[in-house]
């Protein structure tokens, strides 16, 4: 989807371990981080993207979850993300961020 944009992308597959993240942002340069709660519980993906910008502050987030309480929207986005989307989306809305 995205790669079709000309955008170059690298899918960190974390298998629910946030040091795989981490490290992989260690070894590249990245503008934008998309995190989703497909490999890591809903309720940890606040601590993730906190995790992120403590240590790379310039990268922006979107996070991408299927569980949508107002409660942990708000978490996620105090933790740093700039952006929430819900699952499931359509492409034009996640163009349009």
């Amino acid at each position: 989807m995205l790669g079709d944009t000309g955008v170059q992308l690298t899918t960190i597959e974390p298998h629910n371990d946030s040091e795989i993240i981490i490290s992989a942002l260690q070894q590249e340069i990245f503008d934008l981080a998309i995190v989703t709660n497909s490999d890591f519980s809903p309720f940890k993906l606040p601590e993730l993207i906190s995790q992120i910008k403590s240590e790379h502050p310039r990268i922006r987030v979107i996070a991408i979850c299927g569980y949508n309480t107002p409660e942990l929207r708000d978490k996620i986005m105090a933790s740093g993300a700039e952006i929430f989307m819900d699952m499931p989306f359509k492409y034009k809305n996640f163009s349009s961020c």
